[in-house]
């Protein structure tokens, strides 16, 4: 049985004898799931801690923005109108007043939200 204390100090001794690789530390800590605690498979594989109950904080980018009016405008709605805004002759704008641009033609948009589509034209 894996549980038993001599197997475990066998497969401790065999994990440090040669390099120790990311697909050995998961090997680990799935074998000894029900066995030992994270900490302890946490120790034996070499995995930091703070890697391994790290969750991401960054949020999904939204897929609508509102109008002046309370209305609700989706993406595409403004990836049109930036269009629009750029597409006029002799008009070269950067991403912040195309921003104040849109929030003149009614729609409440961050210029960081304006930023990407600014730059793939």
């Amino acid at each position: 049985m894996v549980g038993e204390p001599s197997l475990r100090l066998w497969f401790k001794d065999e994990l440090l004898k040669k390099p120790f690789l990311r697909q050995d530390a998961i090997q680990v800590m799935e074998l000894f799931e029900d066995q030992e605690s994270v900490t302890k498979r946490l120790k034996w594989s070499g995995i930091n801690p703070g890697n391994f109950y790290y969750k991401s904080k960054r949020r999904k980018p939204s897929s609508t923005s509102l109008r002046t009016d309370g209305g609700i405008a989706t993406n595409h709605e403004i990836v049109e109108e930036i269009k629009n805004i750029l597409g006029i002759e002799f008009l070269c704008y950067d991403y912040k007043p195309v921003a104040d641009e849109l929030f003149d033609r009614g729609f409440i948009v961050n210029h960081k939200k304006v930023l990407p589509v600014n730059e793939g034209e």
